[in-house]
């Protein structure tokens, strides 16, 4: 609880807003989530029993710091103070995956608590409003990860396409959440930042899906050294994944199956275009790259 007084005058808010943001930066709280961490601070402590959502959107009107009128206020004060730094990051990561032979990004969304994930050309995801009053799971349609799929491509999606999509969905998102849990492994955050140059060199314009396809390569790679640097193993400074992976489950890793490294193993000359590289090429090396990379995450995980 803070100490601090209802305002009775615009002075008086900001002085207690100023107060409330100080010390939730002081915990560390990240600004996209002191709007809300900061409403119900400022609620419990003056015992007001606020509500989240106010019956209409207006104004607040003058003079006014109770109620709605301040629960508006609050949510305005940090949208004038933080801006753009109030957007939720997502979540576990990224990947790209090829629909009616074009490259599109998964983003995957933060996950707070339980949720239901869907496939539906036209149903939306719930809505916070709606969820939080009834105490209901949210649903989340994943075609809304998507970034910047259109409604008349979601609309001729057939039921074999929204089927394979979802089964990508569910696998990668399972994979990235993976390695997103041990960040804190030596090589991971960069296994983590080589999936997404991968991501970028297949979707960029104009495309080296030899580079992304080397990036993936990258990723699987690290992740590998990362689960024996975990069992105190020396490792090789080479990049033939079979060899790596021969060394990671004589170390414990569980079994990985051979073909998905065959899908991501190249050569450096990939990276100069001496090596013929399709977007199907990269694609097939960025899936198999996520699925590993998810399945040794979850070894180190068990490691630990």
């Amino acid at each position: 609880m803070l100490d601090i007084r209802l305002p009775t005058k615009e002075s008086e808010f900001h002085d207690m807003m100023e107060k409330v943001d100080f010390a939730l930066r002081e915990k560390g709280i990240p600004p996209y989530a002191r709007p809300i961490q900061g409403w119900l601070c400022i609620s419990a402590s003056l015992s007001l029993g606020l509500s989240m959502f106010p019956k209409e959107q207006r104004n607040p009107r003058e003079g006014c710091y109770t109620g709605d009128d301040l629960t508006i206020r609050i949510f305005r004060w940090f949208d004038e103070r933080y801006g753009e730094k109030l957007n939720m990051p997502f979540g576990p990561g990224r990947v790209f995956m090829v629909i009616r032979h074009d490259p599109w990004i998964i983003t995957f969304p933060q996950v707070y608590g339980k949720i239901k994930f869907f496939i539906s050309p036209t149903e939306e995801s719930s809505r916070p409003e709606v969820y939080l009053k009834t105490k209901q799971i949210p649903r989340y349609n994943v075609l809304e990860a998507i970034d910047g799929l259109p409604d008349g491509l979601k609309k001729t999606l057939t039921n074999a396409e929204l089927k394979e999509i979802f089964h990508r969905f569910d696998v990668a998102y399972q994979s990235m959440l993976a390695v997103s849990q041990v960040e804190e492994t030596p090589m991971v955050k960069e296994a983590k930042s080589d999936i997404e140059a991968a991501i970028e060199h297949a979707t960029h314009r104009p495309p080296h899906y030899g580079q992304s396809k080397w990036c993936s390569l990258q990723a699987a790679e690290k992740l590998l050294k990362a689960y024996l640097v975990t069992r105190d193993k020396q490792f090789p400074t080479h990049h033939k994944l079979a060899e790596l992976t021969d060394l990671a489950e004589s170390a414990g890793l569980s079994p990985i199956d051979r073909n998905l490294l065959e899908l991501i193993q190249c050569s450096a000359s990939i990276r100069y275009g001496e090596v013929p590289t399709s977007l199907g090429d990269a694609f097939q090396a960025h899936w198999a790259a996520v699925i590993v990379c998810g399945h040794v995450a979850r070894n180190i995980s068990r490691a630990a």
